[in-house]
C-alpha cells in the first residue's frame, strides 16, 4: 500500500476539495508524515503557487490541512470521484 500526500482546501463558498500528489508516494505512514513535517511550509507556499495560478492572487481558497493518506484502489477512486460528481 501506497502512501500519498494530500491537501485539504476550503473554498470561499464552503466547498472543500482534496488536492494530492501522486509522483511523490512512501511504502509507509511514518516516512511520509515525518516528509511532510519536515517540508510543511514548502508544501504550503507550492500549493498557494498553484492555487494563485489557478484562480488569481484574491482566490482566497484557505489550506485546511497538508497530511497523509492511504492511496484509494483505482475502482474505489473512480465510484467515488463518480458519487461526488452525483451530488454536485
Amino acid at each position: 500500500m501506497k502512501w500519498l500526500i494530500v491537501a485539504l482546501l476550503l473554498f470561499p463558498n464552503g466547498d472543500e476539495n482534496v488536492i494530492h500528489n501522486q509522483q511523490l508516494s512512501f511504502s509507509d505512514k511514518e516516512s511520509c508524515r515525518e516528509y511532510v513535517m519536515i517540508n510543511a511550509n514548502l508544501f504550503r507556499h507550492g500549493i498557494n503557487v498553484y492555487l494563485n495560478s489557478m484562480f488569481g492572487y484574491n482566490h482566497e481558497v484557505k489550506i485546511q490541512s497538508v497530511h497523509c493518506e492511504k492511496e484509494k484502489d483505482p475502482e474505489k477512486k473512480k465510484t467515488d470521484d463518480y458519487l461526488n460528481d452525483l451530488m454536485k
